[in-house]
């Protein structure tokens, strides 16, 4: 009889919380991105996602952790949960919590009950290795051999989805894209004749183009085959609401026919290529891809600006979070041949450009710039001496 009691007040308490949550819900809608305008003074309301995510916290506090409707909070509920919080959960997710926590408390107009959000921390994640990022693509390619050649009305389901698949992971795995970005692209957006995809409204769009950049993503060759293999087949599938027509992946078969690209069968596809791939150490999520792409083109870049613009970022220092080197790879730079370049005479240094240059490793005009800029170095310390970074 108890347990029945305490069912049946759940289910009201379930019941009046949806309730209470359409007003928040709508409050929602008349927020608008405080960043966006403190910086330009554009009053543009809150993306969609976000607003979702801010109401399925809520919704999850109020009826998991501390079974009250909004209307029924006190200060000392507040407290106990944030305490709990502290207790039972990490920080970074901490942050998350207490930011829809404190968007309730202002709907609430109890804003002196606000919980002060942590700073969050900066985690050094896994990322592939050269290795397992060829063996991951090589995966990929390899789930669709003898089927690019085939005619559209001729492949199974099955076969569709791996073309499709292939299309996906590719872009994410090489264009260092968001996951709902890539969830969200439209046919319409795509240029091959300039290598690049232009995003509608990123999650940084805005202050993107304040800026005067563009906010696309850069497609690589490969992309940009894997793309007009699967716009081949995407031609002959309709969506299911005429809205979602300009996407460019819907599914062709199976319960979502005709319906967008979603993250979770986005996520499952990544996971099952690694897999496939034989990648145990690393769990080969989207944003896994992209920490690895963003690593490599720091390898590979000269200047940070580089890897920021692709990445699409708005501040350098978010660009170099994505970057996942660590201690082991210190030790593989001081011990490989490319450091012990650094105590090269100036002398040996200019011979070593000069040899780049032949070779055609390095442009002419930048072997002549190095070049001068080794002997202006040279003139001024009126000595021989060690210079780091070339080589």
């Amino acid at each position: 009889m108890v347990q029945k009691a305490m069912d049946k007040q759940q289910c009201t308490i379930k019941d009046k919380l949806e309730e209470e949550l359409q007003g928040f819900a709508r409050w929602l809608d008349t927020q608008i991105n405080k960043s966006l305008y403190t910086k330009y003074r554009i009053q543009k309301p809150l993306k969609d996602n976000y607003k979702k995510e801010i109401l399925k916290k809520a919704r999850m506090v109020l009826k998991t952790h501390m079974g009250k409707l909004p209307s029924q909070l006190t200060k000392e509920d507040i407290q106990k949960w944030e305490a709990l919080c502290y207790q039972k959960y990490q920080i970074n997710g901490n942050a998350t919590r207490f930011l829809a926590m404190n968007k309730l408390l202002i709907y609430l107009d109890h804003k002196d009950w606000y919980i002060k959000v942590p700073a969050v921390e900066e985690k050094t994640y896994d990322v592939l290795t050269e290795d397992e990022r060829e063996r991951y693509i090589e995966a990929a390619e390899k789930r669709c051999e003898g089927l690019l050649t085939k005619e559209t009305s001729n492949l199974t389901p099955s076969e569709i989805r791996c073309i499709m698949d292939r299309a996906i992971v590719l872009i994410q795995a090489m264009t260092e894209s968001r996951p709902s970005e890539v969830c969200n692209i439209e046919t319409r957006a795509i240029d091959f004749e300039r290598h690049r995809i232009t995003l509608k409204d990123s999650k940084t769009h805005e202050l993107i183009i304040r800026r005067g950049m563009q906010d696309c993503l850069l497609m690589t060759p490969p992309v940009e085959a894997a793309i007009r293999d699967w716009l081949r087949i995407r031609k002959s599938i309709r969506a299911k609401n005429p809205d979602d027509e300009k996407y460019l992946f819907l599914y062709a078969s199976g319960a979502l026919s005709g319906q967008p690209l979603r993250y979770n069968k986005m996520l499952l596809t990544c996971k099952k290529i690694g897999a496939e791939a034989g990648i145990t150490a690393v769990k080969t999520t989207p944003y896994c891809l992209k920490r690895t792409e963003i690593t490599r083109d720091c390898d590979r870049a000269q200047n940070i600006r580089i890897p920021q613009i692709r990445a699409r970022h708005t501040d350098y220092h978010s660009t170099m979070r994505y970057n996942q080197k660590q201690t082991s790879d210190a030790l593989a730079y001081i011990q490989s041949e490319q450091y012990g370049n650094a105590g090269l005479s100036m002398e040996q240094h200019l011979k070593r450009l000069a040899e780049k240059a032949i070779k055609g490793e390095i442009p002419m005009e930048v072997y002549q710039q190095l070049r001068t800029d080794l002997n202006v170095t040279k003139i001024v310390q009126k000595k021989k001496s060690e210079i780091l970074g070339y080589g």
